[in-house]
């Protein structure tokens, strides 16, 4: 049996960003596990996903660079994902 790994999620997540059917941070989350986001942008899992993953206000522009990058999307699509997210909260 074929096990699905990180970079397969990683490129079907990517894949799902550039046709425009994942535009929040929550959506991404489905795709992609909280741990394997705060891996890529380098923190610490638990913190992560019991603060800073549910902020998207908190993320510093160098976090959407890193995703972006380790999903290999334009960085605009991802920005636009933070962008909806953060409109969501008003």
């Amino acid at each position: 049996m074929n096990q699905v790994t990180k970079e397969d999620k990683f490129k079907f997540a990517g894949m799902m960003i550039n046709e425009g059917k994942i535009t929040t941070i929550s959506a991404l989350y489905k795709h992609i596990p909280k741990k394997d986001v705060a891996e890529i942008i380098g923190v610490n899992g638990t913190k992560f996903s019991n603060v800073k993953s549910n902020h998207p206000e908190s993320f510093k522009l160098s976090d959407v660079q890193k995703l972006s990058l380790a999903l290999k999307v334009d960085f605009l699509s991802m920005a636009k994902i933070f962008d909806n997210s953060m409109k969501q909260l008003i």
